[in-house]
């Protein structure tokens, strides 16, 4: 039996539709207040790919929302390098610094703890960094 070419490409559209809708699905940024752009970066110990960025309080998201050693889970803050969501979050900081590929933490007393999605270092890579409140809008 020979498939006609009507369905073939009827078969190839169903097939990039939803690897199209895949792709968006984690790579588009979600709906959500940015809550501060991350600048004044300082190093996490001897990596050159994490970072620290101290004293940001995302708009929206009252300080208790932080993660730390009662629940390492409760931040709903995302970080996007560029347009792009970074993860997975509630990384530990030594898997951070060790291991990088966007890991991060929001954690209370020390503010945002992450790294580049490549491992390149997020002072001179030349991307910016937004922290951001998901399902939240102005």
């Amino acid at each position: 039996m020979q498939v006609s070419g009507k369905w073939k490409w009827g078969v190839a559209g169903i097939i990039g539709y939803f690897a199209l809708a895949t792709y968006f699905k984690y790579s588009y940024p979600l709906l959500g207040k940015e809550a501060a752009v991350l600048r004044g970066f300082e190093r996490l110990g001897d990596s050159h790919y994490a970072v620290v960025a101290h004293s940001w309080a995302p708009r929206g998201a009252r300080l208790g929302e932080a993660d730390s050693e009662d629940d390492n889970e409760r931040s709903r803050v995302l970080i996007y390098e560029d347009d792009k969501p970074l993860g997975p979050p509630h990384s530990p900081h030594a898997d951070i610094a060790r291991l990088g590929m966007g890991r991060f933490s929001h954690w209370r007393g020390q503010g945002f703890v992450f790294s580049s999605s490549d491992n390149s270092d997020p002072v001179t890579n030349g991307r910016s960094y937004r922290a951001v409140v998901p399902g939240t809008t102005d």
